[in-house]
């Protein structure tokens, strides 16, 4: 597994903390994507993912660790969120994790369960 955002990414990747228009909306999103994790077997660890500008905690599930992000691209108001994972906990402490799946933050919880499936690799 790749330990480095790809290029592309990080080109676009948006500071994390969420002191936005509808920030409160995102956090809980993220949130919940985070009891979610919970929810299917992960365990929160003493981990806060650190990057230049955001702090997240750091979920374990078998050898991979995951968290919860945000991604804004230039060309678009809207606010994704991201399930990024790595398989080195040197690597989720600074942050440096690859991104699983980026999706609207306007999805159903059922719809975001989903997404925390596959990004787990569950059915």
């Amino acid at each position: 597994m790749r330990q480095r955002e790809s290029e592309r990414w990080r080109k676009y990747r948006q500071v994390e903390n969420i002191n936005i228009s509808g920030g409160d909306k995102i956090e809980k999103r993220l949130k919940f994507l985070e009891e979610t994790f919970i929810k299917f077997g992960a365990v929160e660890t003493d981990i806060i993912s650190q990057g230049d500008d955001f702090q997240r905690k750091v979920y374990l599930k078998g050898d991979r660790y995951y968290k919860a992000g945000t991604l804004k691209f230039p060309d678009s108001d809207e606010m994704y969120l991201v399930i990024s994972c790595t398989d080195e906990e040197k690597y989720a402490h600074l942050g440096i994790m690859d991104d699983v799946d980026a999706f609207a933050s306007n999805l159903t919880d059922y719809e975001l369960e989903e997404k925390v499936r596959f990004a787990f690799g569950i059915d």
